[in-house]
């Protein structure tokens, strides 16, 4: 059995039990309503920025089938990874210090029936959200279709996350995604993501969907602000290494790292204030 098995074991058993909804206050869902946004790219860096501030992090793949962020951390096969591990009765792989990924697919090595319902999808979030109560930190990647971020609703998250390109039909992905949560959850707090793209152009973009989302649903979007495109980032998903590898000063990762703090002083808040301002805080 590993080192790291055995200490989120006696972590488990030395911690007490906690309601889903206060492992809410430290749930992040990360997604886009147009697939190619880089959805899974920015869950993974807040992860590793989440995880190297000091944050025990558990990265969740929503995605039904296999997902993509298992390769982002230089692993070909979730099932292989799963199957080789030390503990082979564990769902989490250990990508990073600090950081547990849990793959996508279906639970038990990824070969049993995928969540092709809503029933199923709510039914996997109600299963994880027990195990997020050992982690400080649970970020959703709940990927580019907007059923899957949907159904990620059922976390009742702190933060929603919506990536987008500056493209119109990037926009207007982004403004369905935003429609949809407020649906399913009118009290979260739900940020505007410009990825691969300058300041300039990502507060361009920000605007467009700020200005419906006020004009039809009545509501304030916050802009989460934009990471950079990235060379450094571009050749290790291209070469298949592990994030984790990725210069620490390179633009994306510095740009990510400085999100994943931001974000943590906003959980750490949401966290600590009494539960009747809670609801006010995620609108604000």
């Amino acid at each position: 059995m590993s080192v790291q098995t055995e200490e989120l074991r006696r972590f488990v058993a030395d911690r007490p039990p906690e309601s889903w909804r206060e492992a809410s206050t430290r749930t992040i869902v990360v997604g886009s309503g147009k697939g190619g946004s880089g959805a899974s790219t920015i869950a993974a860096l807040l992860g590793l920025g989440m995880a190297e501030a000091g944050r025990r992090t558990l990265l969740v793949d929503g995605d039904d089938a296999i997902g993509a962020l298992h390769h982002l951390f230089g692993i070909p096969s979730a099932s292989e990874a799963l199957l080789r591990q030390d503990d082979p009765d564990g769902e989490i792989i250990w990508v990073a210090d600090r950081l547990a990924l849990l793959p996508g697919g279906s639970v038990r090595h990824r070969v049993e029936a995928v969540r092709t319902t809503p029933v199923h999808r709510s039914a996997f979030y109600r299963r994880i959200m027990p195990m997020a109560v050992t982690f400080d930190v649970l970020i959703v990647d709940a990927g580019s279709r907007l059923d899957s971020v949907v159904a990620a609703t059922s976390t009742h998250a702190a933060r929603y996350i919506a990536v987008s390109g500056i493209e119109p039909a990037a926009l207007a992905a982004s403004y369905a995604l935003v429609k949809a949560v407020e649906q399913r959850v009118p009290e979260a707090r739900v940020e505007l993501l410009v990825n691969g793209h300058d300041e300039v152009s990502a507060l361009t973009a920000f605007q467009h969907v700020s200005t419906a989302t006020e004009q039809f649903l009545g509501r304030d979007l916050t802009y989460a602000g934009t990471i950079p495109a990235c060379q450094s980032l571009r050749v290790a998903i291209l070469s298949g290494r592990s994030l984790d590898d990725v210069d620490r000063n390179a633009s994306a990762t510095a740009a990510a790292r400085t999100l994943a703090r931001r974000l943590l002083n906003d959980l750490d808040r949401d966290a600590s204030a009494p539960s009747d301002t809670r609801r006010h805080l995620r609108r604000a």
